[in-house]
């Protein structure tokens, strides 16, 4: 509310935005190009894109001659929640601001605790977490801390990265440190098993909700071309195409896991664990 008791005016971003003629990398260069940005997704980097405000409502245009357009940079170890503290409390550091990150160009930003679990929590650091997504960053973070039994929010590993969308693992765990708990092998091949099963069943409760956003997202930036989730999605229902749709999935399936079953297979050779 404003001081006269009026609400003050909500910042609306654009439904679309479309940024003409940057120096494009990707990160490869790709020469000077259009984007388009629906939501939060890029839907198109072309050489020119033609669209008006008329033809997609909420379209936002800038132009970008003569600057160069890069993806954001992902800092994947990050003390978000605040560090340091060895030296006692008036070493203690703040927790990570925003002008840290994004004036620099970071974007994605993985948090972790470090050293100091006990004034410091797994749900402080989820705190921080989500308060820089709120503000428009990409904000992941690892359960754990340098000692074990290794703190977690749920009470272990497996259960944070089924049910907290932010964790992608477990860490900063530390194994040849004085500040550690001197971990075993075995130890250390618990929580790596942990981890396993916890993306395992994590990626079977997101399989849906990922694949159902990106038939949204295909319906809105397609346009009049037939792309293969398009075509599954308009003729699955159609009981005298129902076995055509069914080979063309297998096949869709069988493409992307006989890759991930062969690169599992030469990962287990290499390291000489038995599958």
């Amino acid at each position: 509310m404003s001081q006269r008791g009026q609400t003050a005016p909500v910042e609306v971003r654009p439904v679309s935005l479309l940024l003409r003629g940057a120096e494009v990398y990707a990160p490869e260069p790709l020469g000077r190009k259009d984007v388009l940005i629906a939501g939060d997704r890029i839907a198109r980097i072309a050489p020119r894109i033609v669209l008006t405000s008329r033809s997609l409502p909420g379209l936002e245009v800038r132009r970008l001659h003569g600057l160069t357009l890069v993806p954001g940079f992902i800092d994947a170890h990050v003390h978000i929640a605040g560090g340091g503290g060895e030296g006692g409390f008036q070493h203690r550091t703040s927790p990570v601001q925003m002008q840290a990150l994004a004036p620099h160009g970071t974007t994605r930003v993985v948090g972790l605790l470090g050293t100091d679990a006990v004034t410091r929590s797994i749900a402080e650091l989820l705190a921080e977490a989500r308060r820089l997504t709120a503000l428009g960053l990409s904000a992941f973070m690892l359960t754990g801390a340098y000692q074990l039994p290794t703190r977690t929010l749920t009470g272990s590993v497996r259960s944070d990265l089924v049910f907290i969308p932010e964790v992608l693992g477990a860490g900063e765990i530390a194994i040849a440190d004085d500040r550690g708990s001197h971990p075993t092998g075995r130890d250390l091949l618990e929580i790596a098993s942990e981890v396993r099963v916890g993306a395992l069943l994590a990626g079977g409760l997101l399989a849906f909700a990922l694949s159902f956003d990106e038939v949204i997202v295909t319906l809105l930036v397609a346009g009049p071309q037939q792309t293969l989730p398009i075509w599954i999605f308009n003729n699955y229902l159609r009981p005298n195409q129902a076995p055509v749709v069914s080979v063309v999935a297998l096949l869709a399936i069988l493409l992307s896991v006989v890759p991930v079953y062969a690169a599992s297979r030469l990962s287990a050779e290499a390291t000489g664990v038995p599958r």
